[in-house]
């Protein structure tokens, strides 16, 4: 058992969350013993915003869909807004922009996540949890493909 006494808190926090789009497509009925064995198609994306160095909104996009024999069964897209305050005025507006568009997919997937999970529930489908993802590998592979941009400034 680990002890969390001398709890320490990032200078930068998640102070508001909202589910700023939901879009949901039923096009077709499938049998509870077919669903699991059929593909997702999963599109993530993330941006953010720094409003000045106190205060910024991070932002993930998911697309989820499925499509069996290329006829859609369904599709759900949402879109999570994260606010944030950062409480440490020495972070400089660009550093806490970088901060905000790394770490929005790991404050807002757990959103994302709950709200799959309800909708599929809501159109009488068996909800299938999101995947969990690693961070850190992901971000890795996407900064060595060139998905991501590198920060020069590491490299000084």
């Amino acid at each position: 058992m680990f002890n969390w006494e001398n709890i320490i808190f990032h200078p930068i926090q998640l102070v508001k969350t909202e589910l700023i789009k939901l879009r949901t497509e039923k096009q077709k009925e499938i049998e509870p013993f077919k669903f699991r064995n059929i593909p997702f198609l999963l599109e993530v994306k993330s941006w953010s915003e720094a409003i000045d160095n106190a205060n910024g909104n991070m932002y993930v996009a998911l697309r989820l869909g499925v499509t069996e024999e290329n006829e859609k069964i369904f599709e759900i897209e949402a879109v999570y807004k994260g606010s944030c305050i950062n409480n440490d005025a020495s972070i400089s507006k660009e550093d806490f922009q970088k901060f905000l568009e790394i770490q929005s997919v790991r404050f807002l997937w757990p959103y994302l996540r709950e709200v799959v999970s309800d909708v599929m529930s809501k159109m009488g489908l068996i909800p299938q949890p999101l995947p969990t993802i690693d961070i850190l590998n992901t971000l890795k592979k996407n900064i060595n493909s060139g998905e991501i941009e590198r920060d020069e400034r590491s490299d000084k």
